[in-house]
């Protein structure tokens, strides 16, 4: 299982190097940090990679870093940013189930920076717009 891990925190290393270069010093570490592991996941988001964010956080569960609202909420905010409703729509379900009823909604003020940074840097507002409505639709 180890070995899965390692080679899974390659891949991530490689995506951080590529869209991350300041993160460089801290990457270059043999296991993930929370750090790390938090822009990889602000990574997913801003390519709309819900796939990619869910399997960040198997692996930082993996590596036994804290996984907290935010980086499931950028699990939705992922799919949000692709347009996946029905992704998005089993996401927060599984926020619900796991930090109760009401989380989702806590969700958006914690991803939208994330997500107003991938439309500045993409400058797509209406791929920014639709995000911000499937996350506001969720309850």
């Amino acid at each position: 299982k180890a070995t899965v891990s390692v080679l899974y925190w390659d891949r991530v290393r490689n995506m951080l190097l590529r869209c991350r270069p300041l993160l460089c010093g801290p990457v270059r570490k043999a296991k993930p940090t929370e750090v790390s592991m938090r822009a990889a996941l602000a990574c997913c988001v801003r390519d709309g990679s819900g796939k990619e964010a869910e399997n960040l956080i198997r692996a930082m569960e993996q590596f036994s870093l804290p996984v907290d609202l935010r980086a499931r909420g950028c699990v939705l905010a992922a799919y949000a940013q692709a347009g996946d409703k029905p992704s998005v729509e089993a996401t927060s379900q599984h926020i619900t189930s796991l930090f109760g009823e009401g989380t989702v909604q806590e969700v958006l003020p914690l991803v939208r920076p994330i997500l107003e940074r991938a439309r500045s840097s993409s400058g797509n507002t209406d791929r920014f717009e639709t995000a911000i409505q499937l996350i506001t639709d969720c309850r």
